[in-house]
């Protein structure tokens, strides 16, 4: 049954029901009243005959609190020969006729409805059962009651409202049950993500709708007769949505301020027209001081130049699409920047006793009083610490180091860069001091130590190994040169010599007479005008060598660089 007269939409959101003989019709599952107002029966009794009566729809505003009667109907209930089940009929949905999707605005609540005729009996079910084998008639038993007691207790929030008791309806008759999916054919939930289904299945409601909801929603109406499901798509449009909204700012003087003013329309629909820009409700984007004022990225972004007290004020901007339109609003304030009275030179070469200067004194708006930090090795001091060594003043801001009762290692771990921290709630500046030891005539400056125990065994292991390398290559010299050193001794002891196998013996040094020669074992016999050679001559004589500028060997008491040496034991 149709409302008939329609409200008028100025008045604001309509509610609806229907009464019978001026008593309110409840709802139940068996009677359902639609978005528009249309009363629907799933099935009709002799009970709901209307012929001595009428069915009247009332309208009611909410906002203006009018009530206003639409249609009286009457409706006749004529008796059936035979009473059987009805497979399920999709009587009602939300998809108006000639539409291609329902359109609803963004973070509203959507809202879908479908609504089925039809019933079964539940003697029909009864009687199936008992035909079949014993445990699938249990199993169907069983899955009859639970549904049964679901039926009842979806019922109850109907009858708590005050709609019409459960003896309202035939016991025997049940109506199509009711499936929600979305375009994917998942199965939709009541109280999961966002949505609620209500009404006995028949009423879909998506909370705070996205983009993301434009899809396709099926809603299927089974019984044991068969099945029937209806179709409806979901459109969600916007007034422009902000992507980055104008907002108040406050930048020091002198610096230019920006403002941003971007938004954009639903997804797949035509983007916002440019923004429109005002300033303490002047328009500035037809005329404006191209000096002070620079429009970039098609209007959406305005820049003050150089901002000073006359620029103070409040910036508005307007963007519109299809769906409405959407106002930005934000103010411009300036404050005087952090400047540094006092700084210390930047880089500092010191020695031991001199003063390390490290007092950085800055002032600011008195709105905006700022505080102080340091920072070295890693390590930020607040408040009245400071660094190691640091004598600091939290008052006069002046801090130095006293090198004069400091020891070595301390004058090492003083070294390094500090960083004072000066910052307020609106801007944060910086000064480093770079503190280094002055290098000793002669010797290079000491690297930093490492406070990394870590660092130290990697150092000591690499010394180590550097000896180690030496001591190797050393040790593989002197076996090459083995065997080419010999260790020449005049008979009678006067002089000795220690001279290579590769290098010329000046001729005059000859042995005396055959008749002197040594017994000793490690000496060869000496024969007449030869040399009596060591072989096993002690290294140490290859250092000791040297030849003349003729390129032989000299007597190794002779020569200048072995002036405290006047025999060589060999």
């Amino acid at each position: 049954m149709t409302c008939g007269d329609t409200p008028l939409e100025y008045y604001g959101p309509t509610t609806f029901e229907w009464l019978y003989d001026f008593g309110r019709l409840g709802r139940d599952d068996q009677i359902f009243i639609d978005i528009k107002g249309e009363l629907h029966f799933a099935y009709v009794m002799h009970t709901d005959d209307g012929s001595e009566g009428y069915y009247t729809c009332s309208m009611h505003n909410s906002i203006q609190g009018l009530s206003i009667d639409g249609r009286q109907t009457s409706l006749v209930v004529i008796q059936a020969d035979s009473m059987s089940g009805v497979e399920p009929t999709l009587q009602f949905s939300s998809k108006m006729a000639g539409q291609a999707a329902l359109t609803f605005e963004r973070n509203t609540e959507g809202w879908l409805e479908c609504f089925f005729s039809g019933y079964a009996l539940k003697t029909q079910r009864r009687r199936v059962l008992e035909a079949l084998p014993e445990t699938e008639a249990a199993n169907g038993s069983e899955r009859y009651a639970a549904e049964e007691q679901q039926m009842k207790s979806a019922r109850l929030p109907d009858l708590a409202m005050g709609d019409q008791d459960e003896s309202a309806t035939d016991p025997d008759i049940e109506v199509p049950t009711i499936e929600w999916q979305d375009n994917a054919g998942n199965t939709i939930v009541s109280g999961t993500d966002r949505y609620t289904i209500e009404s006995h299945g028949r009423v879909l409601k998506i909370a705070r709708l996205e983009e993301a909801d434009e899809q396709t929603y099926t809603c299927i109406g089974r019984n044991t007769m068969g099945t029937a499901e209806g179709r409806m798509t979901i459109n969600v449009t916007t007034s422009p949505v902000w992507v980055k909204p104008l907002q108040s700012t406050t930048v020091p003087r002198g610096q230019d301020a920006v403002f941003h003013c971007q938004a954009r329309s639903a997804a797949g629909e035509v983007a916002p027209d440019p923004p429109r820009w005002f300033k303490n409700g002047h328009r500035l984007d037809v005329m404006y001081d191209s000096n002070k004022f620079e429009f970039s990225d098609k209007l959406r972004e305005l820049r003050v130049k150089s901002v000073h007290d006359t620029d103070v004020g409040c910036f508005h901007c307007y963007v519109s699409n299809s769906e409405g339109e959407e106002v930005g609003n934000g103010c411009l304030t300036i404050f005087l920047p952090i400047r540094i009275a006092a700084k210390p030179p930047a880089k500092q070469t010191i020695e031991k006793g001199d003063i390390v200067n490290l007092t950085v004194v800055a002032t600011a708006d008195k709105l905006y009083p700022v505080a102080y930090k340091w920072h070295f090795n890693d390590i930020t001091y607040e408040g009245v610490s400071a660094p190691p060594h640091v004598i600091y003043d939290i008052n006069t801001k002046q801090a130095y180091i006293n090198t004069s009762d400091l020891t070595d290692q301390q004058m090492r771990d003083i070294r390094g860069v500090y960083r004072r921290e000066v910052y307020c709630e609106l801007e944060t500046v910086f000064v480093d001091v770079d503190v280094k030891l002055k290098v000793q005539e002669g010797l290079p400056e000491i690297p930093v130590a490492s406070a990394d125990p870590h660092v130290v065994v990697i150092a000591v292991l690499g010394a180590v190994g550097g000896i180690l390398i030496l001591v190797i290559v050393l040790l593989v010299v002197l076996y090459k040169m083995k065997g080419k050193l010999a260790c020449i001794r005049s008979p009678n002891g006067r002089a000795s010599y220690a001279v290579s196998h590769e290098a010329p013996v000046r001729p005059t040094y000859t042995v005396p007479p055959e008749d002197d020669v040594y017994s000793d074992p490690h000496y060869s016999e000496i024969p007449d005008d030869t040399l009596a050679v060591y072989e096993e001559c002690h290294t140490y004589l290859e250092l000791l060598a040297d030849t003349d500028e003729d390129g032989y060997l000299r007597p190794l008491d002779y020569s200048p660089e072995t002036t405290a040496v006047e025999e060589v034991n060999c």
